[in-house]
């Protein structure tokens, strides 16, 4: 359905910082070009969406006021205190990798603390909430840091620090270690959240944006192999896909097949080798645009 005029576009607020440029990725390739934000933070108009660029840390709040949809991670949802927005997709991916970030309790020794510690955070809201619902209780106080946590216990501000990791290399360089009881306080990815209720045009734009971006995402990490192999040979084939790979009789020359299949990148080396041993010819590896499995 169309959206009327009245109506106007989805507004959709993507975050500033090292998240951004990740998030413009991957719109780009679900078809979604955008350029880069004027002073008023717009970035063009794509397929029925108005994109704009603010703080990741108040996403949630422009969302719940002024804008329709974006993209803010689980934790600064949850740091927000606005519990309205809905939640319409997981986007399993983060600033280097494609994985989820996760927050950690971290000091000198990698150690449980005795007595009554200061934790420092940046999130205090999210501080209380991951700290409540751990078994382990500790006697603490919350200190808001605004930046530098790494820096802040051997500057005397706290005596550990809540802080979210994607590698760990952060807080190993800084000297510190991560307490094992304390290592996997909440797993976060960025999250397309939108308000309760949009108008039903509005609503199809967003559903098509999430189920394009989420093809996107999932295609990064998989490659399309093709290739040449005669049908006595599909036999030996073990390979991995979602139901079974493509297979395509071919004319000429006699007894032979088109196989494709889409793969993992950490699965190529064994399927190459697979494919070699099973005879197979031809083989073209390319990088798939979208993935929904």
């Amino acid at each position: 359905m169309k959206k009327s005029k009245a109506e106007g576009n989805l507004r959709f607020v993507l975050p500033k910082g090292s998240l951004g440029p990740k998030c413009r990725f991957f719109l780009g390739r679900a078809g979604y070009r955008l350029n880069d934000p004027d002073r008023s933070g717009y970035m063009g108009t794509a397929i029925g969406v108005d994109f704009f660029e603010r703080d990741r840390r108040m996403i949630p709040s422009h969302i719940e006021k002024s804008f329709d949809a974006g993209i803010a991670g689980k934790d600064l949802v949850l740091a927000s205190g606005i519990r309205e927005l809905r939640v319409i997709e997981d986007l399993q991916f983060s600033r280097k990798t494609n994985l989820a970030v996760r927050w950690v309790l971290a000091n000198s020794r990698g150690l449980m603390p005795d007595g009554s510690i200061a934790i420092g955070t940046e999130y205090p809201v999210l501080a209380q909430v991951l700290l409540s619902c751990e078994k382990t209780k500790l006697d603490y106080t919350i200190v808001e840091l605004e930046g530098n946590e790494e820096q802040a216990i051997r500057d005397g501000l706290c005596d550990a620090i809540l802080v979210v990791t994607e590698t760990g290399d952060s807080i190993r360089q800084a000297g510190l270690k991560i307490i094992e009881e304390f290592d996997n306080l909440l797993v976060s990815c960025p999250q397309i959240i939108a308000k309760p209720y949009l108008s039903e045009g509005k609503e199809r734009s967003l559903q098509m944006l999430s189920v394009a971006l989420r093809g996107a995402v999932l295609a990064d990490g998989r490659k399309m192999v093709t290739f040449d192999i005669r049908k006595d040979a599909i036999d030996m084939l073990s390979l991995p896909s979602e139901i079974g790979m493509s297979v395509l009789d071919i004319p000429k020359p006699p007894g032979w097949a088109a196989g494709q299949i889409c793969i993992t990148t950490e699965s190529l080396p064994s399927v190459l080798l697979q494919l070699k041993e099973a005879g197979a010819v031809g083989i073209v590896i390319s990088d798939p645009v979208g993935y929904l499995p």
